[in-house]
C-alpha cells in the first residue's frame, strides 16, 4: 500500500486494521485493550502524516468518534513516548507546526 492509492481515510483505516490482524469494528469500537490502543496508536500517526491533512477532529471521527484530545493522545504515543511533530489547526484553521511533549 502506497500514500498514492486512491483510499478514503475510512477504507486506510479498515485495511491497517486487518494489516494488525484486528478486525475494524473493534479498532472503532470502544474497547481499550492495550493491543487496540497500540494499533489505534499507530493508525492515529498514519492518518496524521497522511497527504490527506486531515485535522484531529477528523482522526479522532475515523476511530470510531473518537475526541480530538483522544487523538492528541495517541499522537504523543500516550505516556511511553517522547514527542511527535502533529499538525494542529487553530479556531480560524490556520495550519501551525506544533511539538506535541
Amino acid at each position: 500500500m502506497t500514500l498514492d492509492d486512491p483510499m478514503t481515510p475510512f477504507q486506510w483505516v479498515t485495511k491497517r486494521s486487518w494489516d494488525h490482524n484486528a478486525d475494524p469494528r473493534d479498532v472503532r469500537g470502544p474497547k481499550r485493550h492495550r493491543r487496540l490502543v497500540d494499533i489505534r496508536m499507530t493508525i492515529a500517526r498514519e492518518l496524521a502524516s497522511h497527504p490527506w491533512n486531515l485535522g484531529l477532529d477528523a482522526i479522532g471521527h475515523e476511530l470510531g468518534g473518537r475526541d480530538h484530545s483522544t487523538v492528541f493522545w495517541l499522537l504523543r504515543g500516550g505516556k511511553r513516548q517522547g514527542p511527535v511533530r502533529v499538525r494542529c489547526y487553530d479556531k480560524r484553521h490556520i495550519c501551525k507546526d506544533s511539538v506535541a511533549a
